[in-house]
């Protein structure tokens, strides 16, 4: 364990385990560890943290979407009570995010990118039309924005530079629902509020 002082302020770090390193090896290690950073005007434990946050960013960029959408369900998936909800939401990423964004990394998906996902055409099935999610299906639309901003949110956590957090996806994208759905004659946009038509 390591003290030192900084700014008025005692701090303790640890230097490795007693298991690990004879007293030597400790001895050398609190100084290239905490004395050179000192001598340089470094806090060395938040030099130190910022290292490891910086790994920690490197590893999560490079995390696809697909390997994001998988550890989200296995960390989340566990807390709903239903099967068809976990298979819904695996079923929607699957079929309409993953074949646009499931090879990319977290970190390059932007708002261009996520409104493709949401605007790309989808065809005529069952009592649905053909064309975009937002008009074709707009309640499927909307639980895959709500599905992807939700991952992007989680992957935010774990990369700093998600969609979410770096250029809004969410307002975007409701924005842009909202000039759809009214378009569509579903939603009327008064001064400022919205009132759906019945």
């Amino acid at each position: 364990m390591a003290r030192y002082q900084i700014n008025g302020i005692t701090r303790y770090m640890g230097v490795g385990s007693a298991f690990d390193f004879d007293l030597g090896q400790a001895r050398e290690r609190n100084s290239r560890l905490v004395q050179q950073k000192l001598a340089d005007a470094v806090d060395p434990l938040l030099a130190r943290q910022s290292e490891r946050a910086a790994k920690q960013a490197v590893a999560a960029k490079a995390m696809i979407f697909a390997e994001a959408t998988r550890r989200f369900l296995e960390q989340h998936g566990a807390k709903w009570d239903s099967r068809k909800h976990r298979a819904q939401w695996r079923s929607t990423l699957e079929t309409y995010a993953e074949p646009i964004i499931g090879k990319l990394s977290v970190a390059d998906i932007d708002v261009p990118l996520v409104l493709k996902v949401l605007e790309q055409p989808v065809e005529a099935a069952r009592n649905y039309p053909a064309g975009p999610p937002w008009n074709a299906r707009p309640e499927t639309a909307s639980r895959l924005r709500n599905r992807v901003e939700n991952i992007l949110d989680w992957a935010t956590v774990a990369v700093p530079n998600g969609a979410v957090a770096k250029y809004g996806v969410s307002r975007e994208i409701k924005r842009r629902a909202l000039r759809q759905w009214e378009a569509a004659g579903l939603v009327v946009i008064e001064r400022g509020s919205r009132k759906t038509r019945s």
